[in-house]
């Protein structure tokens, strides 16, 4: 009986979320220009649908500037962020629309821990301590205040309080 499942997508970004952030391409930091671009990237990868919509990232991530410079400074951005991406580069994609990650290609802490207390939680059993630790520390603490990773942040304490 021959095995035709697809193997596993090769995974280029690793994304810590736990304190600062980690951005991770084949073993090697990223190093991304701004702290825009980091934030960007870290709420992308963390996103539902690994989409942000154009018109939420941008007043986002520059508040009170004029939006008639909001498109220049969201392309100068993906920019940064394929630049330190390097050979993950084409992970990013632009539309005019939304900025967009290839999920197969990422794999976020955050996101690992929480699928491993849904499927305890789902079994009846208890949550893996390494997800409780995970599910319990403070995410994108330079982001703090956006309300992204408010959300997130309370997501994962509403998991660990079923």
């Amino acid at each position: 009986m021959s095995d035709h499942s697809l193997p596993a997508p090769e995974v280029l970004l690793e994304v810590s979320t736990r304190g600062k952030g980690t951005l991770m391409v084949c073993d090697r930091p990223v190093r991304l220009a701004t702290r825009h671009a980091t934030c960007a990237l870290l709420w992308l990868c963390t996103a539902a649908e690994k989409r942000l919509a154009v018109d939420e990232l941008a007043p986002a991530l520059w508040p009170t500037a004029a939006e008639s410079r909001l498109g220049r400074r969201l392309a100068t951005m993906t920019w940064q962020i394929r630049r330190g991406l390097e050979e993950a580069a084409h992970l990013v994609e632009r539309t005019p629309e939304a900025l967009r990650i290839d999920a197969a290609g990422v794999r976020v802490n955050v996101l690992e821990a929480r699928f491993a207390a849904q499927r305890a939680l789902t079994n009846g059993r208890p949550i893996p301590e390494w997800a409780v630790e995970e599910l319990s520390a403070e995410h994108c603490t330079p982001f703090a205040e956006m309300a992204w990773v408010v959300e997130l942040n309370a997501v994962n304490a509403e998991l660990l309080a079923r």
